[in-house]
């Protein structure tokens, strides 16, 4: 709970995806827009605005009451979208050798 990641999120010289929503109860979905103020590497940000810490969409008043129900559910597709289309050109760029991950 002390930890300030701000200082080694200064140190990443990878690409860095962030992702939380606007449903988040346990990462303030700010802290997005902190991170991508932070680094000084490429960085891709994404917030959806009814995602969960779980990455599943709640339309529902956040909290952790709903995380059960939420597990029971599949990931969300946009989400795995988003996580797929980064992923691609990072192992791309890896397997030809260009930048480590």
């Amino acid at each position: 709970m002390h930890y300030d990641p701000l200082g080694d999120l200064r140190l990443i010289a990878c690409p860095l995806l962030a992702i939380t929503g606007g449903s988040d109860v346990q990462v303030d979905p700010g802290d997005v827009d902190r991170i991508r103020r932070t680094v000084h590497c490429e960085f891709t940000g994404y917030t959806p605005e009814h995602l969960t810490h779980l990455l599943r969409i709640d339309v529902g008043p956040p909290g952790l009451r709903t995380y059960p129900a939420q597990m029971r559910r599949p990931m969300d597709a946009g989400t795995l979208d988003v996580i797929s289309a980064w992923l691609g050109p990072q192992l791309d760029r890896c397997v030809a050798g260009e930048k480590s991950i």
